[in-house]
């Protein structure tokens, strides 16, 4: 794949241009930042042109944009895109709608994107599909793995095993469901189904990716019962998964550790990985509680694996590297009363360790199946 990353828009019209045969037009909508990309040659390999803005926070302004980007590159461009997929933070409604939580338009209508009413110059109206962004993420996995590249992930401990500490990349996907986590501004999560009958349609052997909420689940309060007491008189209701298992939650870990001072996540991580104890203190519950919705979900969705991901999980890299810290996550996980039957340990545990945008490759994949083309995918985003 050959990237080719401007913010210059006259660049990446001249760069579509040159191009021939059939485009995907693809999106990941941030809380402030769009990422749009035009992909050519999806049945050999592709060539990706991305434009980045910046301080978009309403759907309006996104239009505004897209429209622009639409008129720049004229209809002897626009004419070739044949389908369109674009990923959002939120719940998404038949495939087409969602209101995207974190921008601050006034009005729902502001807050509120919809297939049917971006320009169609660039999303054809019968062959685009809203994504949730880790829905997306879990498609990105999925198109990884039918080229036989995940070793952006390496294993932190396999089914039924005991830590291992030689970064073993993930090969292949196991057959069973898999849960994909990406702490972030939120704590969102998919799950990759494993389908191996042909049931309803569907063929044996395939994945599909059903996006989750459990985020939004109250944590449990026997576990860190003072910090949960005291964060959630803070925030005035009781706290979520969302709420600790985020850069905001580790904030307030260190100010309840450290009896109130105030620092930023990045300051915090790296205060914990030049050795402060306070800040590895804080690094441990958020962590901690990852682990804990890991073990939740573990035994509600029957899991063969678990997938940690995000652009958060790759910058704290280091706190994986240390042994203890890997020995307490598993222990964290094992913690759950229905490890008595073994299903806690049943799944391999697995962490992303680049930064690229799984968001863009899942909806590359989406956006080919929608045409029925073989995307080849490439991990280089």
């Amino acid at each position: 794949m050959r990237t080719v990353e401007t913010t210059v828009l006259a660049d990446f019209v001249r760069e579509a241009r040159a191009t021939t045969g059939s485009l995907l037009a693809v999106g990941d909508v941030g809380a402030s930042t769009v990422r749009f990309a035009l992909v050519t040659g999806v049945e050999h390999g592709q060539t990706v042109q991305f434009l980045k803005f910046s301080n978009i926070r309403s759907v309006p302004n996104l239009h505004k944009v897209l429209e622009v980007i639409a008129t720049a590159l004229g209809d002897t461009v626009t004419r070739r895109i044949t389908a369109g997929a674009i990923a959002v933070p939120g719940p998404v409604q038949d495939g087409e709608r969602a209101v995207i939580a974190n921008y601050k338009a006034e009005t729902t209508e502001g807050r509120t994107i919809d297939a049917r009413k971006l320009p169609s110059g660039l999303f054809p109206r019968a062959k685009t599909v809203v994504l949730n962004d880790v829905e997306a993420a879990g498609y990105g996995v999925i198109g990884l793995d039918t080229v036989g590249d995940l070793n952006i992930f390496r294993i932190l401990w396999e089914s039924g095993r005991a830590p291992r500490h030689d970064n073993a990349p993930l090969k292949a996907l196991p057959k069973g469901n898999i849960l994909v986590v990406a702490p972030g501004t939120g704590l969102g999560s998919c799950l990759i189904q494993y389908h191996p009958r042909a049931v309803g349609g569907g063929q044996a052997g395939t994945y599909s990716v059903l996006p989750l909420e459990f985020g939004h689940t109250n944590a449990p309060q026997h576990e860190e019962t003072a910090f949960l007491d005291s964060y959630s008189q803070e925030l005035g209701y009781a706290a979520e998964f969302d709420d600790v298992c985020t850069g905001r939650g580790l904030e307030f870990a260190y100010r309840f550790h450290s009896n109130g001072k105030r620092l930023t996540a990045p300051e915090i991580s790296q205060l914990a990985k030049d050795g402060d104890d306070t800040a590895s203190l804080a690094m441990r519950t958020y962590h901690q509680f990852i682990m804990s919705f890991c073990s939740q979900l573990t035994m509600g969705l029957l899991l063969s694996a678990i997938i940690i991901c995000g652009d958060n999980v790759v910058s704290n890299g280091y706190y994986f590297e240390r042994p203890a810290n890997v020995d307490a996550l598993r222990d964290q996980l094992l913690s759950h009363s229905m490890e008595r039957m073994g299903f806690m340990s049943r799944p391999d545990v697995c962490l992303a360790t680049q930064h690229i945008n799984l968001n863009l490759i899942g909806c590359i994949y989406a956006a080919a199946a929608t045409v029925k083309t073989p995307a080849k995918i490439q991990s280089k985003l």
